[in-house]
């Protein structure tokens, strides 16, 4: 027969998670900790007499997260006691005071934001528990609570209240950059903080962060918003340094969204370094599955004198430059581009070169959504039948509106 008292009891429950898929004598130990006056026998009959509400009450203390657990140590029986912990309704919970401090206040957090959840499916309207102010951060991690302090910085009546609730996130950026969740509380601040307000995000992302930042899955939406919302005198720091490294970042997974919105909200300077950037490379760019997505950036977005240029560029380069991006996943849509940027010499020649392989660009997924396009411009330029000025003028009308019925539903 042992006894524990509640110190020892306290020792054993910060090893919970570690010794939860251990022997059941460490259950037997616990639930003696909860009672300090029981004793049991370490036999399998005492441990099969236990009732249910002791088991539930044991499951419930050894739940506890004593900081981040080991992947190799996180098995079924932790992962289930974690999903039963969070479905139950903590209000009612006979054995909540067991919980340790820190859980508690982190289960009771997630279900009044699942309760906001449900509540606005059902009805439209969130909910409003109580004020964010002091659970941001703690918030700003789950994927409900992210949206609460997001309708709190939407619904906020005040500038001053909005950076109260932003305040909470200052020496956080780098650690929400990186949340699926915490990074679009971030994009909230920024759209909806006075530019000067969201100084400190910028601060955090010029210690020389901005460039991994740029090429991170979350990270890379914080740069566009920063380039796209905050001022100039802002940015120019950080928008400088990935000047300085176009060529990489253009050709990343993520980064090239980052240069693509440069593009489009950037000064002209900032464009003109990055057209310069892609002339000295035109082929580089144009056969990477990345960097092709940035020529499509100044095709959409840069001004004609920039579209021509650029297009002439890659028609010069070489006639198979044009093949080779049609069979690219995010270069296909610009062939489009390119020949109506073309002069008409120059694009007849193109569309010419394009239908000669049509064999190469059939093999392709892209390639032949290039060659249905080509196919239904070429339908389209039907020449309309001349009229002959001898016939009467009802003849005329006549005969010029049937011709038209018939070039319409051709094309």
């Amino acid at each position: 027969r042992i006894q524990v008292t509640l110190p020892a009891a306290q020792c054993l429950i910060s090893c919970g998670p570690f010794l939860l898929t251990g022997s059941m004598a460490f259950a037997n130990m616990m639930t003696m900790a909860v009672a300090p006056a029981r004793t049991a026998s370490t036999t399998s009959e005492s441990i099969e007499s236990m009732s249910t509400p002791s088991i539930d009450r044991l499951q419930a203390m050894a739940g506890q997260e004593a900081g981040p657990v080991p992947r190799a140590t996180v098995g079924t029986p932790l992962r289930a006691l974690r999903e039963r912990l969070e479905g139950t309704d903590v209000e009612e919970c006979p054995w909540l005071g067991y919980l340790p401090v820190r859980y508690r206040e982190n289960l009771q957090i997630k279900q009044a934001s699942f309760k906001n959840a449900a509540a606005e499916r059902l009805t439209g309207v969130a909910l409003v528990d109580r004020p964010v102010i002091g659970r941001v951060w703690t918030l700003s991690q789950d994927a409900v609570g992210c949206r609460d302090v997001q309708r709190a910085l939407e619904g906020a009546g005040s500038d001053v209240a909005r950076q109260a609730i932003a305040l909470e996130l200052h020496g956080r950026v780098w650690e929400a950059l990186h949340c699926p969740h915490a990074n679009h509380v971030l994009q909230k601040c920024i759209l909806t903080l006075r530019p000067e307000a969201s100084q400190f995000i910028v601060d955090e992302l010029g210690q020389g962060r901005v460039l991994l930042a740029a090429q991170h899955k979350y990270g890379c939406r914080i740069v566009q918003k920063v380039i796209e919302f905050l001022t100039v005198g802002q940015t120019i720091e950080l928008v400088e340094r990935l000047l300085q490294e176009v060529q990489k970042i253009s050709r990343h997974a993520y980064g090239n969204y980052v240069i693509q919105h440069l593009l489009q909200h950037g000064t002209r300077q900032q464009r003109e370094r990055i057209l310069k950037t892609i002339a000295c490379d035109v082929r580089g760019f144009a056969m990477d599955p990345y960097g092709v997505a940035v020529i499509g950036a100044v095709l959409q977005h840069g001004s004609a004198f920039e579209k021509c240029e650029l297009s002439a560029a890659l028609v010069a380069e070489d006639e198979k430059l044009l093949l080779s991006m049609a069979c690219l996943r995010l270069g296909h849509s610009n062939i489009r581009w390119v020949l109506d940027a073309l002069s008409p010499e120059a694009q007849l020649k193109a569309m010419q070169h394009l239908r000669s392989q049509a064999s190469v660009l059939r093999s392709s997924r892209f390639g032949r959504q290039v060659l249905e396009h080509l196919q239904t411009d070429a339908q389209r330029q039907v020449p309309l039948p001349q009229l002959s000025p001898a016939l009467p003028r009802s003849q005329r009308w006549a005969s010029g509106h049937t011709a038209l019925s018939s070039v319409v539903r051709s094309a």
